[in-house]
């Protein structure tokens, strides 16, 4: 007689349930990552927005969705579905994403998700359907033209303006969406450079990250540039400047720049940023959520600048791992995409911390996939900020700018022979990791002395291979600047 294997393969299936399933990134996923407040899963968020009714949406790259949570805590999936990548248009749970990272919204109540693997940015309107607005899905570019036709490259940023245009910002590019016509233009910004010193002038000229993106009531444009580490305004007439940090005194603490800077109104490594009811501006990025005011003036809001965690309470008392997006609501209470922590914290205008939903690292670390093989022209294309930086065995997990760059200087020391009596200082050293690993052009952007710039160089020359530079998915060759710190004071 022929058994049937039905209730064999059922058995398998509800333990898969129970146990929860392993997916193509490693992670133990469970049968439903939505629940109620601490119950809810995040993998990595990196974008949230709040309605005026309390409602708050979050973009989760790590799970390829976009979350929507109650004033009451409860967590539920808008659009997407969990670790599911693609880039279909549809409804709510049949629509998919490729590491989308931002999103804002319209007074219409739509969403506009930077979908930045799919390099496209795409709407969700308020009954649940997702849309492409601009862009062609994985046809990367930088081409101005009207909806398809258009092209992106990285987009970290996203906010809606006051005129029904969108800004979507990203690496050294600021793009406009006209929310009607759906004509994709880049803006060419006038950049003020008084106040700064000849050296000042050509870091701010070569080296800055627009990261992310908010819009004033009267159309002014407020950047995160979290390379040179300052917080940039745009005029509508066009003129760029800086309103708070000074260029490069932010970087120093992610170790693009030599030390002997001192930030003026220090806003350390800037990813996201808001603007809140009274014009103040709310800043994220490091460990630690900032506020701005119009006239440029810096307070730290909650967190400290050299504690991490994930911990609840009182403005210096809290803790947060890696803040990488924020929103403020009318009424002043701010809310924060702590990406590391995989959480999504709430602060009252006094500086209380709450966690609104999700649980601190209750996901088990994955052991990342092997990556597909580089692109032909992987070598010709050098990138200087990429989804996740290039990072040396055994660093960890965090492979943000803020993360890698003090280990990676520290591997260095460790290999530095340096002959006696060399002054200290600070050697800066700039080099490109290929897509295979390897390190290539190593040369001195910053000397000290001869014999200290060649042990520097003899040093970079016996790292190991890397774990290379990922964008969309696949390695990529990626520059450096590293300050590696030399002799004795």
């Amino acid at each position: 007689m022929r058994t049937s294997r039905l209730p064999f393969l059922l058995c398998v299936a509800l333990a898969g349930l129970v146990a929860g399933t392993r997916t193509a990134r490693g992670q133990a996923l469970r049968s439903s990552p939505d629940g109620l407040g601490p119950a809810a899963r995040f993998e990595e968020p990196t974008g949230v927005a709040v309605a005026p009714d309390g409602t708050v949406y979050v973009v989760d790259p790590g799970q390829e969705t976009i979350r929507k949570i109650t004033p009451a805590g409860l967590v539920s999936t808008l659009a997407g579905s969990t670790y599911q990548s693609g880039d279909d248009d549809g409804p709510g749970p049949l629509a998919r994403f490729r590491s989308p990272t931002a999103l804002a919204l319209a007074p219409d109540g739509t969403l506009y998700v930077a979908d930045n693997g799919n390099h496209t940015i795409r709407a969700i309107s308020p009954a649940g359907v997702v849309s492409t607005l601009a862009g062609t899905a994985r046809k990367e570019g930088l081409v101005n033209g009207t909806g398809p036709a258009a092209r992106f490259a990285v987009s970290t940023g996203i906010a809606v303006g006051p005129n029904g245009t969108l800004y979507v910002v990203g690496g050294y590019y600021i793009r406009q969406i006209n929310l009607r016509t759906r004509a994709v233009t880049t803006l060419r910004p006038r950049m003020e450079t008084r106040g700064l010193d000849p050296e000042q002038v050509q870091y701010a000229a070569t080296h800055y990250n627009f990261h992310g993106v908010a819009v004033g009531p009267d159309g002014t444009l407020f950047l995160a540039d979290d390379v040179s580490g300052v917080v940039r305004q745009l005029t509508r007439a066009g003129r760029l400047s800086i309103l708070a940090g000074e260029v490069g005194a932010g970087a120093l603490d992610a170790g693009y720049v030599p030390a002997g800077r001192v930030a003026a109104a220090g806003v350390g490594v800037p990813r996201g940023i808001a603007v809140g009811p009274n014009g103040t501006l709310y800043v994220v990025g490091g460990y630690y959520i900032r506020q701005v005011s119009p006239a440029g003036e810096v307070r730290t809001l909650a967190g400290q600048e050299d504690a991490r965690g994930s911990a609840d309470g009182l403005g210096p008392a809290a803790r947060f791992e890696e803040p990488a997006g924020v929103a403020v609501a009318p009424d002043g209470t701010v809310y924060v995409a702590d990406a590391w922590s995989q959480t999504i914290r709430r602060i009252t205008p006094e500086g209380v911390v709450s966690t609104l939903a999700g649980t601190a690292r209750v996901l088990p670390v994955a052991r990342e996939a092997p990556l597909p093989p580089p692109l032909p022209d992987a070598e010709e294309r050098v990138y200087t900020y990429v989804e996740k930086m290039p990072e040396l065995p055994g660093m960890g997990t965090d492979r943000s700018p803020s993360a890698i760059l003090g280990p990676l200087a520290a591997a260095v020391q460790q290999r530095l022979v340096l002959p006696p009596g060399t002054p200290a200082g600070v050697v800066v050293v700039r080099f490109t990791v290929r897509p295979a690993g390897a390190i290539r052009d190593a040369t001195i952007f910053r000397g000290l002395t001869s014999a200290a710039d060649a042990a520097v160089l003899a040093a970079v020359a016996q790292l190991p291979l890397f774990r290379p530079g990922v964008q969309n998915g696949r390695p990529v060759a990626v520059s450096l600047l590293l300050p590696v710190k030399v002799g004795q004071p």
